[in-house]
């Protein structure tokens, strides 16, 4: 489940307060590596990712990153 770090970068980011997160559940669509949560909050729904414990052994998260920057505002991810 999501610990209060997560709350707080949830809660920073989306520009909410933890009152306007209604629940928070687990996808059922999961990935293998990374956990991912379904947030309804006052806005709408959001899906946040927890990145899996061991993945920085197989994966550059800077690299996701900066391919998630290259993406942004074309309509492909958020």
């Amino acid at each position: 489940m999501l610990n209060g770090r997560d709350f707080d970068w949830i809660c920073e980011t989306l520009k909410l307060s933890r009152s306007e997160i209604v629940s928070v559940r687990p996808n059922p669509c999961s990935g293998r590596n990374n956990g991912t949560f379904i947030l309804e909050t006052v806005r709408g729904p959001v899906l946040y990712r927890v990145a899996g414990r061991g993945t920085e052994r197989f994966c550059s998260r800077e690299r996701e990153k900066s391919a998630y920057e290259r993406l942004k505002g074309r309509g492909l991810t958020d």
